[in-house]
């Protein structure tokens, strides 16, 4: 079990980075780490779901899809 949660830790870690550096792919990973995150309760869950509301904003949707 404890496999599953450093897996899941690097990958977020992972796509943090990449999103930093304007990769096109890295804003749907960091959605599908913030989702796979929503089983973590209490606190996982209440991070994933503000993490899902800052991707969801439209300023953040629009700069993930432009090249830098």
């Amino acid at each position: 079990m404890k496999s599953i949660h450093l897996i899941l830790g690097l990958f977020w870690v992972a796509m943090i980075v990449c999103f930093i550096f304007g990769v096109p792919w890295a804003w749907r990973g960091m959605l599908m780490c913030a989702v796979a995150g929503l089983w973590y309760l209490p606190f996982g869950a209440l991070l994933s779901v503000i993490q899902i509301v800052l991707l969801s904003l439209p300023r953040l949707r629009t700069s993930a899809s432009m090249p830098r």
